[in-house]
């Protein structure tokens, strides 16, 4: 028989303890300089009740480029700080989730789904926010929850993006 761990605050470890999202459904856009990450697209904050608990983060960020030849890519946050991103390499920008951004007929919409369990060891509010970009080489424009282009007949979609925050019992 296997003995199962008692989290602190009485739940097994591996227990979902509670769960917070944040949708964002309105469409949106910032032009960015060259590597720049958006303003916070989507943010939730959590209290742990434990600083053994980890913070299963999902985001499903939705986005699209004014370029052609753009890539697009996000970034998730804890406190400020970029969490999950890629090993440094040159001059090339450190994200945490990329996709192919591009607009190519002005009607493709990226979605970039990132997923990081983090250990954020505290009990006091915490929030984790994501940012979007463009791959272009020069300033350009990020767009989310939206395809590139003017809506211009029921073909354009309008979407949402979602942060959900899960705390597990450590």
């Amino acid at each position: 028989m296997a003995l199962t761990k008692i989290a602190d605050g009485g739940m097994p470890a591996g227990s979902v303890l509670q769960v917070v999202q944040d949708i964002e459904t309105a469409a949106g856009s910032e032009s960015l300089a060259e590597g720049a990450f958006s303003a916070a697209i989507l943010s939730a904050s959590i209290t742990p009740v434990s600083t053994s608990s980890k913070i299963l983060v999902l985001c499903n960020l939705n986005l699209s480029t004014s370029t052609a030849t753009a890539g697009a890519a996000a970034l998730l946050k804890r406190g400020g700080t970029a969490i999950g991103v890629g090993d440094a390499s040159g001059v090339a920008t450190q994200a945490t989730g990329g996709g192919l951004g591009a607009n190519i007929s002005s009607r493709l919409i990226s979605n970039i789904a990132m997923t990081i369990l983090d250990s954020p060891s505290t009990t006091s509010a915490v929030t984790y926010t994501a940012h979007g970009k463009h791959g272009l080489n020069d300033s350009s424009v990020v767009y989310w929850n939206r395809e590139q282009g003017a809506i211009s007949s029921g073909g354009n979609s309008r979407v949402s993006s979602t942060l959900t925050l899960m705390e597990i019992a450590g």
